[in-house]
């Protein structure tokens, strides 16, 4: 059985829960669990469609696996993202060297930034709870960040 993490957005009263995909991306899942429980803003993405993310803090790098993505993703699927220092020509949102969490919550999702699609480790999926999660999300471009914990479940 693979292992779970519990999504919550603190002030919203709102869970969903995640499987991990263990099997084809093992050092993304392990880092990410031994990191957890992680409490953090939320903010929505301005360049991927339906995706919401938060930053890792502190910063981690994980190498690519599995079948890192650039293209389309689906509904709940989760994903780790590293930007490199000066990748993003200076500081995006603040930051110069960051890694990400990155929530697919709906349909035609390609993460993407200033430079064009991202490759990133799609490392779990949303399996239960995830109308709720995206009603929260789909908010967010209008009401702002949101807190969230993700925690083992």
């Amino acid at each position: 059985m693979s292992k779970r993490v519990r999504l919550s957005f603190v002030e919203e009263d709102v869970k969903a829960f995640a499987e991990l995909n263990e099997e084809d991306t093992p050092i993304t899942s392990e880092l990410i669990m031994k990191i957890l429980p992680i409490k953090s803003d939320v903010i929505h993405d301005i360049w991927s469609g339906k995706i919401v993310f938060m930053f890792i803090e502190p910063t981690i790098v994980i190498p690519f696996e599995g079948v890192p993505r650039s293209g389309r993703l689906l509904p709940g699927d989760i994903f780790y993202w590293y930007s490199p220092k000066n990748y993003l020509y200076g500081k995006p949102y603040g930051k110069n060297g960051y890694s990400e969490i990155g929530f697919a919550y709906g349909r035609d999702c390609m993460p993407a930034c200033t430079r064009g699609p991202k490759r990133v480790n799609v490392f779990a999926t949303i399996t239960a709870g995830l109308d709720d999660f995206a009603e929260v999300c789909s908010r967010m471009i209008y009401e702002g960040k949101k807190k969230l914990c993700m925690r083992d479940d």
